[in-house]
């Protein structure tokens, strides 16, 4: 009897499993068919190193998912953003993409090193310093605290 009622906890424990894991495979689609075609397939070629990669590439790899994800959690605030052209968003941009490398030479640091420091990927630095990517205010603050300057010397509207 005793072995009966074990085997029935392990069902219940399994389904249990099962249930939770569809849950967590159901949110985690919702989160990344929300994401923009460039984090997609930055997602994509960080799959290898998260999944078949050492424990450094591993850990870097998530750091880089974690970033990725942690965009789409963000509130979204309406604006009106008629006032502002391409021109606006494309100098702010470059602004900030120039400020990313200044602030990251005068501490005399690397990508790597700076990646290091910010639990970012070298990849993602090197994509903010060329203007490929917009960074929101989290990534930010961490480059601000590892280069010792604060938010608003990249951004002054922060």
């Amino acid at each position: 009897m005793a072995t009966k009622a074990t085997n029935g906890d392990q069902k219940a424990n399994v389904n249990d499993l099962h249930s939770a894991f569809a849950l967590a495979v159901a949110v985690m689609r919702e989160r990344v068919q929300s994401l923009s075609r460039e984090d997609s397939e930055d997602l994509y070629v960080l799959m290898p190193e998260l999944l078949n990669g050492g424990p450094e590439e591993q850990e870097s790899a998530m750091r880089a998912v974690n970033e990725i994800l942690d965009q789409t959690s963000m509130q979204v605030v309406e604006s009106d953003m008629t006032s502002i052209d391409g021109s606006e968003l494309n100098s702010w941009l470059e602004f900030v993409s120039k400020r990313i490398e200044l602030a990251r030479k005068e501490a005399k640091l690397t990508q790597a090193e700076l990646a290091e420091k910010t639990g970012l990927d070298q990849s993602h630095i090197s994509r903010l310093e060329t203007a490929k990517y917009s960074p929101t205010s989290k990534t930010l603050d961490k480059i601000a605290d590892a280069t010792g300057k604060s938010a608003c010397y990249f951004d002054p509207s922060a």
